[in-house]
């Protein structure tokens, strides 16, 4: 394990100086050796075991609940003992709730009905699910970003990214499906093919349920777009009317009312914040100001919902007064409302929802943010290992 973790340290750290050396030169590499750097990367960071973050084992546990013992993942008791191999691997002894979408827990069920308890297969199969999402994504990111005059840096950012691809290749992180699906729905919006813009995000909702934020945006968008005819407004309808019969058909053999999303809201209410998160200086402060410690995490649930509700009121008026065509960058300035203010549970694989949108905004803007959040993420996987 030690041999592993030096060889992702190097690797990182080749990645970083690089990534470094591009922002101060603006260098820029054909798409092809940018692809190829990232193969070869992910490759690396594939042929080790997981480090830090042992969620890949999880998707395992949840799919054999479903694929083996019947179970449902968003209900079963909690505290009680288990054997199963991939919850020992996962690091927990006892069981787990679920709090990733149905779309991905039969998406594991799956993955777990071929390989049973041969749990290096599965581990392998879901780090394959992510590194396609991983390459999907910068395939994608590249035609949104096609007239862009900086197109090819934002990529080698992206690509070559340590963080992301630590968080993909080497923990197998089903984020990256997310980020894959919402930019096809961008995408989709960009090419005029209105009726798998609902599909594609209606797929990444049922993957992660943090989709459902981007949603109330890309309806402003589309009121806002003049260009719309009669016969797109049927298409987006009609698309809309399939997503949600889909959904409700996902949904149906896990729903169990509002015990189907008991853990997200524990996690709604629970406060694991990193040291360098926005939140962590906010109980600081109100500590220091007197506030009492049984009051301080109410305060501070309050106060950061309340700053996200502005950045997200902001965000929306913003949507409407530009247009659609800012509505890539408006789920980057969403996204991070939300990892700054909206969330008090934190992990650094969640600034993968930020990167891929951040390269909408200016330059001026993308390139020192797309530093600081790499940096951001990787110092808060060193702090939690």
């Amino acid at each position: 394990m030690a041999g592993a973790t030096q060889l992702i340290v190097a690797v990182g750290a080749v990645l970083i100086i690089v990534y470094c050396l591009i922002l101060v030169t603006r260098r820029t590499l054909s798409f092809a050796v940018v692809m190829s750097g990232a193969l070869l990367t992910s490759v690396l960071f594939a042929a080790v075991p997981p480090q830090e973050s042992m969620d890949v084992y999880a998707y395992g546990y949840f799919g054999r609940l479903v694929a083996t013992f019947h179970q449902n993942p968003y209900t079963i008791p909690l505290y009680e003992s288990s054997q199963d191999p991939y919850l020992l691997l996962a690091h927990a002894k006892q069981t787990l709730q679920s709090p990733y979408g149905p779309g991905w827990t039969g998406l594991s069920a799956a993955v777990v009905s071929v390989t049973g308890t041969r749990t290096g297969l599965a581990v392998q199969i879901f780090r394959i699910i992510a590194i396609g999402s991983f390459f999907g994504t910068v395939l994608v990111l590249r035609t949104l970003l096609a007239h862009h005059p900086h197109a090819n840096n934002a990529l080698i950012l992206y690509a070559w990214n340590p963080l992301v691809l630590f968080e993909v290749a080497n923990n197998g992180h089903n984020d990256i499906v997310l980020v894959f699906l919402l930019l096809l729905a961008l995408r989709a919006y960009q090419r005029r093919r209105y009726f798998w813009v609902a599909p594609a995000l209606a797929a990444a909702f049922l993957i992660k349920f943090v989709a459902i934020l981007v949603v109330p945006l890309v309806l402003i968008a589309l009121l806002r777009d003049r260009t719309l005819q009669k016969r797109d407004w049927r298409l987006l309808v009609t698309g809309s009317a399939a997503s949600i019969a889909v959904t409700v058909v996902t949904f149906l053999p896990f729903w169990r009312g509002v015990g189907t999303f008991n853990y997200l809201i524990f996690l709604a209410q629970y406060i694991g914040l990193p040291l360098l998160h926005p939140l962590t200086l906010g109980i600081s402060i109100l500590r220091f100001a007197g506030v009492s410690k049984p009051m301080v995490p109410i305060v501070l649930l309050f106060v950061g919902r309340a700053l996200f509700g502005v950045i997200a009121l902001w965000t929306a008026h913003r949507l409407w007064k530009n247009g659609s065509h800012w509505l890539p960058a408006s789920f980057g300035v969403l996204f991070a409302g939300f990892l700054g203010f909206g969330l008090t549970y934190f992990e650094p694989w969640y600034l993968l929802w930020l990167l891929p949108f951040i390269f909408f905004w200016p330059r001026r803007m993308w390139e020192p943010a797309a530093f600081v959040i790499t940096v951001f993420g990787l110092a808060g996987t060193i702090l939690v290992s």
